[in-house]
């Protein structure tokens, strides 16, 4: 092993360690992509008069600049985020129907009242008992239909539901297709490939976190 040879080696994994670092760059508005790092490892040392000497530097691999605990801390506050917004969306919906001017209770509910106020003073008056009648038909009404407002909101999630189970099982399906892959790239040295393959899955997992909320 000579001089040249083992200056060579530094110059390509020199190259390696640019051409990842040029592909960083490349790569910096991926949505999903892990920066990378040229790991390079010292070639064992030969035995030459009497003791021994280096023989360069080869790229051990490419590795992912990634943390799991981060990525797991994603996917769960990908879920929570995914839940409430969905919380709040339906609740804000509810509060809507039951508290408008329109739709809500509160009219309805002051008028039953009044009535039962203008009764309570004239028992005897026509009017006002039939002024009972009709604002109790007018607050039975309007119950009936808030009930059947929020039996046409429960199946409209149903079906939201049953849309985003069929969304669950393609993602769940192409995971597990990534997750073959990666099984059969990994010790094959292609590291390229494999931290490819890595980032589609953790980005897959990520829009599955944001669907089982």
């Amino acid at each position: 092993m000579g001089l040249l040879n083992i200056g060579a080696s530094g110059l390509l994994a020199s190259q390696a360690a640019i051409n990842t670092t040029g592909n960083n760059i490349a790569n910096a508005n991926v949505e999903g992509y892990s920066r990378q790092q040229a790991v390079l490892q010292t070639r064992s040392a030969i035995y030459d008069q009497g003791g021994f000497i280096g023989t360069g530097v080869d790229v051990e691999t490419i590795r992912r600049i990634t943390d799991q605990f981060i990525n797991q801390q994603v996917l769960i506050d990908n879920a929570s985020h995914a839940e409430f917004d969905t919380l709040a969306t339906q609740l804000a919906n509810l509060e809507k129907m039951i508290s408008g001017k329109d739709t809500g209770l509160t009219v309805a509910l002051d008028n039953f009242f009044d009535s039962l106020k203008a009764v309570s003073t004239n028992v005897t008056s026509d009017a006002t008992r039939q002024m009972v009648l009709s604002q109790s038909k007018a607050l039975t009404q309007r119950f009936n239909q808030i009930a059947m407002t929020i039996d046409q909101q429960k199946s409209m999630v149903n079906e939201q539901i049953t849309k985003i189970s069929e969304q669950v099982n393609i993602q769940a399906e192409k995971i597990a297709d990534l997750n073959q892959q990666i099984i059969n790239r990994q010790g094959g040295g292609d590291s390229d490939l494999l931290n490819n393959l890595l980032d589609q899955r953790d980005n897959a997992m990520r829009v599955l976190s944001k669907l089982v909320a």
